[in-house]
């Protein structure tokens, strides 16, 4: 049986490449707490929703590296890596890059509580 760290790692990754690369918003309302908190304010699950259709507008056809995670208790740190590919051409032509953060989660119940994100700014790749 997996302990809970192991359990809240795993919920914590599969959000990412699941909810967030994959867009299965379906899986937000079990994953998310009713009371969930994104950078200290509440975050629905209407909210998350848009967010990750913005994500996929702003970065479409991105992939998700899992760099680490680490879990202690309750509280889950993720280290990512998004790579978003070229768009070649329109209003919104940019080249490929990166954007590489850090979520720090509380979960509770098999589910985040509260997420705090830290992340730079996209980074097109060198030419």
């Amino acid at each position: 049986m997996a302990s809970v760290q192991e359990t809240n790692k795993a919920g914590v990754t599969r959000y990412f490449i699941e909810v967030l690369q994959n867009q299965n918003v379906s899986l937000i309302p079990q994953m998310l707490a009713p009371n969930y908190t994104f950078n200290g304010k509440p975050a629905s699950v209407a909210g998350n929703q848009k967010f990750v259709a913005f994500l996929q507008s702003q970065y479409p056809g991105f992939r998700y590296d899992i760099l680490g995670t680490f879990a202690m208790d309750d509280k889950v740190i993720i280290t990512w890596r998004l790579n978003a590919p070229a768009i070649p051409s329109g209003p919104n032509a940019r080249p490929s890059g990166t954007i590489m953060g850090s979520n720090f989660l509380t979960c509770a119940n098999n589910q985040a509580v509260s997420n705090v994100q830290v992340s730079e700014d996209f980074v097109p790749d060198p030419a």
